[in-house]
């Protein structure tokens, strides 16, 4: 039993031993996937923002690299690839359906750059899900975050004019929110190392301190919840583990806070967003809200054309930044976002793309698969937290849209590789009672 038990292990370890190519290859398409080069080259001499917010040469050179350096290392394991994407087709339909988009899309020749991107998003988290094993890959996640989070802190040393906003840090990223949201899912990397590790090496708790000063330096609202339910989390898988009544403890415990929170978000908004320091509208984003609503209700079954919209030369958005005084990047949740681009039919394909991957992280704690299917659900539940209030999920180089497929990906290989060591093995010991047991083989189960 044991040696069955140690085969299985290795069924499920994915790929062993990569490169050191292979690892900055997926650490450099990692960090272009949720932006890390996108907005240096935005700052002028002087450390301000330069006027011209359209030209991006140095993303588009690091997105062509990516692209080109992905699909060749992709090459000597497309037939994983393969067989794994041709399992998942809510992304299929999902990427046709970007790429579709294209026919009706108010400005063809973005959508057509971003479906580009938004194929590359989905390759790089398959890529990640085949070609690492569960802690390599969550390694190659928290390299790309400590590059991210150690040059915001140098940046800022060099140009505080710029890594420092009135409203809080951005370090190396447009804004406060980015930085946040960069951090929190950081901190969630760092985490599930930690768990994976026994909480070894020590010096992971460092970055972990890192982040977590990044984050509330960043004083970005959703973000800091967003980690609050990670460490929750995690420390309620750690009890768990060991006793799961004591678990079902901790988890009330840090569960009740949180349904009085949101029993009080629907008696009395104003005062406890005020406590927050928050204003009722959330910043603007209620008012927003309801005008995305408008554009979405003039083009409702197949929306305006995949990340064809908040562009200084569509109309539309025009008027909104001159009503709301101040350019709006978007909608400010991903849901509104994805129905404004591909409409209804979009929003369903990514509510089932998630759908899809909850259940098999639910699938994954059912079988004994962890800490892989506790975390999954974890981040799922963080990512559909901060898709309410902010855009993520469905967009191409997000972070959240990035690991969320990674994570359902690597759920659905385990589940499979699971049921395929099982069936081997099931062949094996038939193979073995019908040698010994000729006679009566056909009646033994196993």
């Amino acid at each position: 039993m044991a040696k069955s038990r140690t085969d299985e292990q290795d069924w499920l370890s994915g790929a062993h031993n990569p490169s050191t190519l292979v690892w900055i290859i997926a650490v450099f398409a990692v960090s272009v996937q949720y932006g890390s080069f996108m907005y240096v080259n935005k700052m002028g001499p002087d450390g301000k923002d330069l006027a011209n917010l359209i030209q991006d040469p140095i993303n588009t050179v690091c997105t062509t690299a990516s692209l080109v350096s992905i699909v060749i290392a992709s090459i000597f394991v497309y037939r994983d690839i393969e067989q794994l994407v041709t399992r998942n087709m809510a992304i299929l339909f999902y990427i046709f359906l970007i790429a579709l988009s294209v026919a009706w899309s108010i400005h063809p020749d973005l959508t057509l750059r971003r479906s580009i991107g938004s194929i590359l998003s989905i390759l790089v988290a398959a890529y990640l899900a085949v070609r690492f094993g569960e802690k390599d890959r969550i390694k190659v996640l928290s390299l790309a975050f400590a590059i991210s989070a150690i040059g915001s802190l140098l940046f800022v040393a060099a140009y505080p004019n710029y890594g420092i906003m009135q409203d809080g840090w951005r370090g190396v990223f447009e804004g406060k929110n980015y930085l946040g949201e960069i951090m929190a899912v950081a901190i969630f990397v760092e985490l599930y190392l930690l768990v994976l590790g026994k909480w070894r090496p020590f010096w992971r708790l460092g970055l972990l301190s890192i982040y977590l000063t990044l984050l509330i330096l960043s004083r970005s609202l959703t973000s800091l919840i967003c980690s609050i339910l990670y460490l929750a989390g995690t420390a309620v898988y750690i009890v768990g583990k060991r006793d799961k009544a004591a678990g079902l403890i901790v988890a009330i415990t840090f569960g009740l806070p949180l349904l009085l929170l949101q029993l009080g978000l629907l008696y009395n908004a104003d005062l406890l967003l005020s406590v927050f320091g928050k204003d009722p509208t959330l910043t603007g984003r209620t008012d927003l809200w309801l005008a995305t609503l408008e554009l979405i209700k003039q083009k409702p079954l197949l929306g305006w054309g995949y990340n064809a919209t908040w562009v200084p030369t569509d109309t539309q958005t025009a008027a909104i930044w001159e009503e709301f005084g101040w350019r709006v990047p978007n909608a400010h949740s991903s849901y509104l976002d994805v129905a404004l681009q591909l409409g209804l039919v979009g929003l369903g394909l990514l509510l089932t793309i998630i759908a899809i991957a909850w259940h098999r992280a639910q699938a994954c704690c059912r079988r004994g698969v962890l800490p892989l299917g506790w975390f999954s659900l974890l981040f799922i539940v963080g990512a559909l937290l901060f898709s309410i209030s902010e855009t993520g999920l469905g967009q191409n180089q997000n972070i959240y849209w990035l690991l969320l497929n990674v994570f359902s990906f690597s759920c659905g290989l385990s589940l499979a590789s699971r049921g395929q060591y099982r069936d081997r093995l099931r062949r094996s010991r038939s193979s073995v009672a019908k040698f010994y047991y000729p006679k009566h083989s056909s009646q033994t189960e196993y």
